[in-house]
């Protein structure tokens, strides 16, 4: 239900931002550099029907380190690392055991739109290509282990809020949705969506 409203606000931050950049005059003094990290919750939407098991852990840690180029106060680009965590499963089926680890982590390049609401607060809508990279390690009792690695680029979009709490200091809480990570025939393939929330440095 909420991924509904998602996309039409993420379709708004590319139109203003494409918006902005058609009008640009670029003015040195608002362009400005910045990096952040950001610590939150990933979950794999399709762990149930992707993963080997019969139970599963859809959910991990995630935490991404990025830095981007906020060249008009409403249009910027974003470059960063992410790492999904590692999703689980367990169980048996007739006796025979079962069991699946499944990494991911990317790489991502963003156009990010933004809406200043006030000196200190921002909304903010993310649309991108991350290049994914997974790494599968299952194992049943009847087959023995065995391993699968893909990577591929795909779509990733998001939303998001920013405030300032200090001249070069900010707070930042963002939903994201990275589509399509793995291939469906070796490792398994799912969108995963992150939540999060980390700190921003402006340069």
């Amino acid at each position: 239900m909420f991924k509904r409203y998602i996309k039409p606000i993420v379709l708004r931050a590319i139109t203003v931002a494409a918006a902005g950049a058609l009008t640009l005059v670029w003015n040195p003094a608002n362009a400005q550099w910045y990096a952040g990290a950001s610590l939150g919750q990933s979950k794999m939407k399709d762990a149930s029907s992707q993963l080997v098991g019969t139970s599963f852990e859809d959910t991990d840690t995630a935490f991404k380190v990025y830095g981007g180029y906020q060249f008009h106060r409403n249009v910027g680009v974003e470059f960063g690392y992410i790492n999904f965590g590692t999703f689980k499963g367990s169980g048996s089926i007739g006796g025979t055991a079962l069991s699946d680890n499944w990494k991911a982590n990317g790489i991502n390049v963003s156009a990010v739109g933004t809406w200043p609401l006030t000196n200190e607060f921002s909304l903010l809508g993310k649309l991108g290509l991350t290049r994914w990279s997974v790494d599968d390690k299952f194992s049943t009792t009847l087959t023995g282990p065995g391993s699968a690695k893909e990577n591929g680029i795909n779509l990733s979009y998001g939303i998001g809020a920013q405030y300032a709490f200090a001249k070069q200091w900010a707070g930042r809480a963002e939903y994201e949705v990275f589509t399509k990570v793995g291939k469906e025939n070796t490792t398994g393939k799912s969108d995963i969506d992150v939540l999060s929330i980390g700190v921003v440095y402006k340069f």
